[in-house]
């Protein structure tokens, strides 16, 4: 298997992929996990809120453990609630979403390759199966995508938004690995002193005036 993974060049997450199901740790359950995020994870993503820095934990199955308010805003949350509280769900069955990102073609193939991800560590995991075949049933970008088999534990790369409040703008995401058991938080920057920067400060100062009816969902 290791040469197989030297000849293919494939990288970290491809290669755990990989060896996923020839190892021991390979997870066969057949129920649904319920995840909770650690008391001091919320705590840092209002202190990321308070420097102007969007955040959200997702877990398992791509869906929103937690979020902080610029991120909601970032996502227009407070103009209507969302479709759902899955990113995968959200990326492929909410136009919005297309209509925020203008490179969503991109995006959308790394949403994918995090699910495949997730798919080859649990393959027994029924919500998660529940997930992939609604996601083939109702998005023909998201078959395309799926059939590539392009694989990604963690997003990291450049987003580029249209929003209607702060115009266009992009931000460098990243997902860092918590503590907790298929658990990332996915934090989104602006360079110094930029025009996103100063894009996201107006984001902020925006979300900080109006009330926000998913505060108690955070």
């Amino acid at each position: 298997m290791k040469q197989i993974a030297r000849a293919l060049r494939l990288n970290e997450a491809e290669r755990e992929h990989l060896f996923d199901p020839a190892g021991p740790v390979l997870d066969h359950t057949h129920t649904p996990v319920v995840q909770a995020v650690h008391p001091s994870t919320h705590q840092l993503l209002d202190a990321l809120d308070r420097g102007d820095t969007p955040a959200c934990v997702l877990g398992r199955y791509t869906n929103f453990l937690a979020t902080n308010r610029l991120y909601r805003a970032l996502l227009m949350w407070d103009d209507g609630p969302p479709r759902n509280r899955n990113l995968a769900q959200l990326t492929f069955l909410d136009e919005r979403c297309r209509l925020l990102l203008r490179n969503w073609d991109v995006v959308s193939g790394d949403v994918t390759a995090m699910l495949r991800f997730g798919v080859g560590r649990h393959p027994q995991d029924p919500a998660l199966r529940e997930l992939i075949q609604e996601l083939l049933t109702a998005s023909d970008p998201f078959r395309r995508l799926w059939a590539v088999h392009n694989v990604h534990d963690r997003p990291s790369g450049i987003k580029y938004y249209r929003h209607p409040i702060a115009g266009d703008f992009s931000v460098n995401y990243q997902g860092l690995t918590l503590a907790e058991p298929d658990q990332y938080m996915c934090v989104h920057t602006a360079e110094p002193e930029s025009a996103s920067a100063a894009a996201l400060a107006l984001l902020a100062k925006w979300a900080r005036t109006r009330s926000d009816p998913h505060h108690d969902q955070k």
